[in-house]
């Protein structure tokens, strides 16, 4: 089967091979002007696709799946030397059972990528599942820099930039985001430089609720530890350090309650984007003082980010992933009559 894809500044031509009949079946995706190619099978049928003699190559992969429960997709990305054999290692790995797809980028011919070349794609691949913000990172540590010279990188990168529509035409959603309306955030707020909570007219004061004798009324329970998000939403802290912070996926968004904490000190690691977010954030007034000679900022309003990844890495001031998110183990809240 083969689509025409009209896309500035050249026409494509991809071409999906199938293997069987059926339409989620093992499927090869080529197009003559890239280097590269992309194979899609489901999980179950990786053993079946190695005794064939498939994927005895260098190159990357996404393993892409979960449960319809679940408010976004996972995946993991990794990469080998000989990915039929690391594939296999995963098909019986409990952990990866959540996968139910499997996207494999690599040459074709077998002679074009090195080990090296692989650790680069997965790199890459990495930050485009983080821009996306589409789908949950399963990956338990960060990509790290290939060991390969800068004009490698840029070939590679080509090679990559070809490839990506050949992924997208394969199936694989995770690597983009689709168009969504823009959401009214205190992220949109401070990136349009509008103004904030803090800018806006004070809302009137509203009266409590008084009995027959002109007293507001005493009774009821008070909670101590009730949770702020949504209802049906999981509520996640931050474990980096002894920095307190909570959050929770919204939408396609996530969400960094009110009261969370920021570090002042910002790690080498950290990126300039991630630099300029926090620079933003501190312009715009979005942080209190915690008092005494702390690192700490807390934050006055909740701020939606565009993934988990992102909101870790500016409050934490550092290159950190997005597992540094973790359930919440809070105890039931306290209930007392007075």
């Amino acid at each position: 089967m083969t689509t025409t894809l009209t896309a500035a500044p050249r026409r494509m031509t991809t071409t999906i091979a199938r293997d069987g009949v059926g339409l989620n079946g093992p499927r090869l995706i080529t197009d003559d002007a890239s280097t590269l190619c992309v194979t899609a099978l489901p999980f179950a049928d990786i053993a079946m696709a190695v005794a064939g003699g498939a994927f005895d190559t260098p190159g990357a992969y996404i393993l892409s799946g979960g449960s319809p429960a679940d408010s976004m997709p996972a995946v993991y990305v990794g990469e080998s030397g000989r990915l039929g054999r690391r594939l296999q290692e995963h098909a019986a790995d409990a952990d990866k059972a959540f996968a139910t797809e499997v996207f494999v980028l690599y040459d074709l011919d077998g002679h074009r990528l090195d080990k090296n070349d692989a650790v680069h794609l997965q790199r890459r691949l990495i930050e485009l599942v983080e821009q996306a913000s589409v789908a949950r990172l399963m990956n338990s540590t960060s990509a790290c820099a290939a060991k390969i010279s800068q004009g490698r990188i840029a070939t590679v990168d080509k090679m990559f930039a070809d490839a990506l529509p050949l992924l997208f035409d394969a199936g694989c959603r995770c690597l983009s985001a689709a168009p969504v309306p823009r959401m009214v955030t205190a992220t949109a707020a401070v990136e349009a430089n509008v103004s904030t909570a803090q800018d806006a007219p004070p809302l009137a004061a509203v009266e409590p609720a008084a009995d027959e004798t002109g007293e507001e009324d005493d009774g009821g329970p008070m909670e101590i530890g009730v949770s702020t998000t949504p209802i049906g939403v999981e509520e996640l802290e931050l474990a980096y350090s002894d920095l307190w912070a909570r959050g929770y996926d919204y939408k396609d968004r996530f969400v960094v309650a009110a009261g969370s904490e920021m570090r002042l000190m910002t790690n080498d690691s950290a990126n300039e984007l991630t630099k300029a977010r926090r620079s933003r954030l501190l312009e715009a007034h979005a942080f209190d003082e915690c008092g005494g000679d702390r690192d700490r900022r807390r934050l006055r309003i909740a701020v939606a980010f565009p993934s988990r990844a992102i909101a870790a890495k500016v409050l934490c001031g550092a290159h950190v992933a997005s597992d540094k998110w973790r359930p919440l183990n809070a105890a039931r809240p306290l209930m007392f009559d007075v």
